[in-house]
């Protein structure tokens, strides 16, 4: 099933491991990553306004959490997502199934966003 309203769809980027590095230490982010591979495209999703969480760090750069719901998707927390409506990319912090009733089965998720340079 899927949301009732959708204001973009999303496209699904994951970290993938960087040539010649063992997957495992990559997935703990121990080696750079390499070109993001495109898990999905097309997710239909509504992102929320600014959820009120947004932090300036050394006056400089700003830290700002949304809400997101989405059709069902293999989405996991640190992937990316790139909206269509913006073009804005956005990090994943955590997405939960929601399905307690099946007809309406959706993600939740909390997204993030960094803008501007912390030295």
């Amino acid at each position: 099933m899927s949301i009732p309203i959708a204001t973009t769809t999303l496209t699904v980027l994951r970290p993938g491991p960087a040539a010649g590095t063992d997957p495992q230490l990559a997935s703990y982010g121990l080696d750079a990553p390499a070109t993001p591979v495109q898990v999905v495209a097309g997710v239909r999703a509504h992102i929320g306004s600014p959820s009120g969480v947004e932090k300036i760090v050394n006056g400089e750069q700003t830290h700002v959490s949304y809400r997101c719901t989405a059709d069902p998707a293999d989405i996991q927390s640190r992937d990316r997502v790139v909206s269509s409506r913006d073009g804005l990319t956005y990090e994943v912090s955590y997405a939960v199934l929601r399905n307690d009733v099946p007809a309406l089965a959706h993600l939740q998720m909390a997204l993030t966003r960094d803008e501007g340079f912390a030295p």
